[in-house]
């Protein structure tokens, strides 16, 4: 029995709904049609299948026996997310929200119906199955701006990947597949939806989380095959960068990607600020570049391996702060000698009288 709305339902007395496009933990996305504006759309039904149900033929949404708390907690999410997407429709690389109502004991999303294509289906659609670095960079930057937008807006993405990364007809990208956190997360109430090869280990999520999914979207972009499973790299990291796309790719590049896709993320790139300027080698990055090998006693296992491939799975990451730990040790040596000669002037001077 099919729990999702029939065809030719009608939301909110607004939105007709259409064939089933997708599903995942937490809903169902429709095709749709605004009957008021009378355009296209797409309708996003909060409808977790592991905690509510639908009777076939029927619109109400009933709850499970004993969910009750998980539902209410998961309802709030998907509307404080949708809600906080809708303020930020003037985005052109995320999909744009136009309505977010309640109906049928659920709520839903109304977004925008475009004819932009998976990531992965482009890619796949390409004769080698991979970009060049500067078609990577004009299509990837622009959308590393906007997750820096979502994060500064409170919302982590938690599953970017070459699925949920859209390319519009003219070629850019639009970042779509928005799902509350508890479908994002392993061992919580609702079935999880993660990408393997684009998923990070950790439990405790932020900003670090979509910067290993986003940085491996772009590996996967430049490199043409999907990133190791970041479960298996935990006992055997060996996720390499083959030698003809280390040769060809910049070193700074190459870099970034390593640092974003760190298994550890006390190790990883912290930030989409951090992550650009990296990216776009900014003096900044430079900087903090010649800070971290200078940590490091100049190790350079980040750097292009010509013939063998680069590795992405350098040693962990030291202290940046420890140039500075060892300038003060050698400024207090300095100043303990300055004033011992100081102190032997003034009493030589007192016993000669």
């Amino acid at each position: 029995l099919s729990p999702y709305l029939p065809i030719k339902s009608v939301v909110a007395n607004r939105y007709l709904v259409g064939k089933v496009l997708d599903f995942n933990g937490d809903g169902v996305t429709y095709a749709g049609w605004d009957l008021t504006e009378r355009v296209a759309v797409k309708v996003r039904e909060f409808l977790p299948d592991a905690i509510c149900s639908r009777e076939n033929g029927e619109t109400q949404v009933r709850v499970m026996q004993g969910c009750e708390r998980a539902y209410t907690d998961c309802y709030q999410s998907f509307l404080e997310l949708w809600r906080k997407l809708m303020r930020l429709m003037g985005l052109s690389t995320l999909i744009s929200v136009t309505d977010v109502v309640e109906d049928n004991g659920t709520a839903y999303a109304i977004y925008e119906y475009t004819d932009a294509v998976p990531l992965r289906q482009y890619l796949l659609s390409t004769s080698t199955g991979y970009i060049p670095w500067e078609r990577a960079r004009q299509m990837f930057m622009p959308a590393l701006s906007a997750l820096g937008t979502l994060h500064s807006a409170g919302i982590i993405h938690r599953g970017l990947s070459p699925q949920t990364i859209l390319v519009t007809p003219d070629g850019k990208l639009k970042i779509s597949g928005f799902s509350i956190w508890q479908a994002r997360t392993a061992r919580g109430d609702l079935n999880p939806e993660l990408f393997p090869g684009y998923a990070a280990i950790e439990g405790q999520q932020g900003a670090w989380t979509d910067i290993y999914a986003f940085a491996a979207v772009l590996y996967r972009a430049l490199i043409g095959t999907d990133p190791i499973i970041a479960t298996t790299r935990v006992t055997n990291d060996r996720l390499m960068i083959p030698s003809k796309f280390a040769e060809q790719l910049p070193a700074y590049v190459i870099n970034a990607l390593i640092n974003a896709l760190q298994i550890l993320p006390e190790d990883r790139t912290r930030s989409v600020e951090q992550f650009r300027a990296e990216m776009s080698a900014s003096p900044t990055a430079a900087y903090a570049g010649e800070i971290q090998a200078m940590s490091e006693g100049g190790d350079r296992s980040a750097e292009p391996m010509h013939g063998e491939g680069a590795s992405a799975a350098p040693k962990k990451k030291k202290s940046a702060a420890q140039p500075f730990l060892v300038a003060g040790g050698i400024t207090l040596g300095v100043g303990i000698i300055v004033f011992a000669i100081l102190m032997a002037t003034v009493f030589r001077g007192s016993f000669s009288k």
